[in-house]
């Protein structure tokens, strides 16, 4: 059997690279030959996979949330059916969180081995950029990356609290119009997030009745612009510890959902920048992915 695996030699402090020998050879031992693709900022990885040519049983990628888009985008451009693995070794794994995925590369890897493929839901933004588990805009996108390490390890929850409230002064409202299949909201929001997924980087935390990564639908978060500090401070615990109730949070089941503006916004698709836009059509692909967890 073929094993291809994508690997960012970058992520997780270049642990990646340090450990890929002994990666290669937990899968070596169950009995894969093993082909390596590193992920290059300037070459799209929908050409590498093409360049690569070949028809892997599995295709493992290691890396971040971000490398794991780069990945499963380029599987569904190519149309290839192949079952993915994950080892994540990001700063953030929102993903991997959601599967309950071991921490350690080692496990993470014979974690796969002794996994069933499962069929996942996708999104996509129109016109056909493909995110796994959230597209989101305005506060809380960035939150997860600005925490440094250290705060994390000594605070844990409360230093992604920390930068979102340091975030305040500096965020921004959007007046967005927003129409599902069912209704239509129209206010000035300070977030919007369509997801399948259990966390957020590492503020917004849903439970697994809220959030079921396979039921053909995806979370719709919005959040209004707060009147004061004590007002932000509510939403952010409501948003961690799975309130719903506070007026200035919507939350909705959703399989198809469109943002208008009247202006441009950047969205973040799976953690990663993405386009401006002032029209945003969004889609649930329904068990398209198939999955080792």
């Amino acid at each position: 059997m073929d094993l291809l695996l994508i690997l960012n030699p970058v992520a997780g402090k270049r642990v990646l690279r340090r450990m890929e020998k002994e990666i290669c050879g937990i899968f070596r031992e169950a009995g894969y030959n093993i082909s390596v693709i590193y992920t290059k900022d300037d070459i799209p990885l929908s050409r590498q996979l093409k360049k690569y040519g070949g028809k892997p049983d599995i295709i493992v990628c290691a890396g971040g949330d971000g490398t794991l888009n780069q990945t499963v985008s380029g599987i569904l451009e190519l149309g290839l059916q192949t079952p993915v693995g994950y080892l994540p070794a990001g700063s953030t794994n929102d993903f991997a969180q959601s599967l309950q995925l071991p921490k350690k590369l080692p496990e993470a890897a014979a974690h796969i081995l002794a996994s069933s493929a499962r069929s996942l839901d996708i999104g996509v933004m129109q016109p056909g950029r493909y995110f796994i588990y959230v597209a989101a805009f305005g506060a809380f996108t960035q939150t997860s990356y600005t925490a440094t390490q250290t705060m994390k390890n000594k605070l844990g929850h409360f230093a992604y609290v920390l930068e979102a409230v340091k975030e305040l002064p500096k965020i921004r409202s959007h007046h967005v119009r927003i129409t599902t299949e069912n209704e239509v909201f129209e206010d000035d929001y300070i977030f919007g997030a369509v997801c399948n997924t259990r966390s957020i980087g590492g503020v917004i935390k849903l439970s697994p009745s809220e959030a079921q990564l396979d039921d053909g639908r995806f979370e719709l978060f919005l959040v209004k612009k707060p009147k004061s500090l004590g007002e932000f401070s509510q939403i952010l615990y409501a948003l961690a510890s799975h309130k719903r109730d506070l007026d200035v949070i919507t939350f909705r089941h959703v399989k198809s959902v469109t943002f208008e503006s009247r202006e441009e916004i950047r969205w973040s698709l799976d953690g990663e920048q993405g386009h401006k836009k002032a029209k945003t059509n969004i889609k649930t692909l329904p068990r398209t992915l198939s999955f080792l967890y």
